[in-house]
């Protein structure tokens, strides 16, 4: 028989700090998973974006939003590794969802920026 606690309220401040710990874990395993993910993928791309998150559908969350600027003829590998990452990474809860192909909008200056000679 497992000894009762000191108190409900040492119970709750366990039970808090047991999950700001596990908040905690999951968001450094999230950060550094998704580094070595984009770093992965960047090396079948020419250039590289983190763009703001979009809205998720629900019961979803966008963790990052990125454009990668792929090379004619890089493509199939640039799919592959993405099917990789999510194979990988989908047991844990974490989707790679590949979109596009899309303009070159996000490697272009902002309106109103110089443009380098």
């Amino acid at each position: 028989m497992a000894p009762a606690s000191a108190s409900p309220g040492s119970d709750y401040l366990q039970r808090k700090r047991s999950a700001g710990e596990a908040r905690e874990g999951l968001s450094r395993w999230l950060w550094d998973t998704c580094r070595q993910a984009a770093g992965e993928l960047q090396l079948h791309a020419s250039a590289f974006r983190e763009r703001k998150p979009l809205q998720a559908a629900e019961g979803a969350e966008v963790t990052a939003n990125w454009a990668f600027l792929v090379p004619l003829g890089a493509e199939a590998d640039f799919r592959q590794a993405v099917r990789t990452l999510d194979a990988q990474h989908s047991p844990r809860g974490l989707s790679f969802v590949l979109s596009g192909p899309w303009p070159p909008y996000s490697f272009a200056p902002p309106l109103g920026s110089e443009i380098a000679p």
